[in-house]
Parts: structure tokens; C-alpha cells; sequence
């Protein structure tokens, strides 16, 4: 599964890279700190999932999943907060988002989930 990360929090990225990296059918593909950047770099490396951040410099999570959603229907898309807010959630979803994560998730858990949004689930 190839895999992009959107986060402005470049300790995050690497973080995230790291732990999806150790795993056998994972593979980080790209990455971006910019919400401006990521539909540019995501058409370039086509991913099969990405992880975008809610509050980034630029362009919002929220619109850049709209972009992205618009442009390449294909690619799941996964909200990356820190904000357990159920509005938030909502707006993730019915803006095109596959699942709604939080940062606090855990390791495994979060592998979980992506192979499953990869399946074809919402989560």
C-alpha cells in the first residue's frame, strides 16, 4: 500500500513515516507540510492512501481532501486531528474524507485502519 502524508509537523511525518515503513505491505511514498503543495506532489506519486492533517498552512485539510477528492476519486483519504470534535467529523466525511483518525491513535490501531480504509471501508 503506498501511502502520502499531509502534516505540518515535521516530527509527525517522520513519526508516521517510520512506523508505516516497518511494515511489510506498507510503503510512505510522499509527503508534504503544505497544504498548498500536497494535490501537486499527490498527482505525481498517486498513493493509495493518504493521511492529511486538519490544520495546515496554506490550504485546510478539509479543502485540500476536496481537491484531492475531486481530482482522484480513487485515492482514500484520511483526516489526521487532534480535535475530537464530532463537527469536525462530520464536515471530514460529507467533504469526501474515507475516515476521521486522531493523532493519539495507536500504533497498531492506526495500521488497522488503514488497511481496512484501503479495502474499501469507512471508518
Amino acid at each position: 500500500m503506498k501511502i502520502f502524508i499531509a502534516d505540518d509537523d515535521a516530527l509527525q511525518r517522520l513519526t508516521l513515516r517510520i512506523a508505516l515503513n516497518q511494515e511489510k505491505d506498507m510503503r510512505v511514498i510522499g509527503e508534504d507540510s503544505d497544504g498548498l503543495g500536497i494535490l501537486k506532489k499527490v498527482r505525481a506519486c498517486i498513493p493509495d492512501v493518504a493521511l492529511i492533517d486538519v490544520d495546515m498552512p496554506g490550504l485546510s485539510g478539509m479543502d485540500a481532501i476536496r481537491t484531492i477528492r475531486s481530482a482522484l476519486p480513487q485515492v482514500k483519504l484520511l483526516m489526521l486531528s487532534n480535535y475530537s470534535d464530532d463537527n469536525l467529523v462530520q464536515e471530514a466525511l460529507t467533504t469526501g474524507a474515507d475516515g476521521y483518525i486522531l493523532k493519539a491513535v495507536e500504533h497498531l490501531e492506526l495500521i488497522s485502519i488503514l488497511r481496512a480504509v484501503y479495502h474499501g471501508l469507512k471508518v
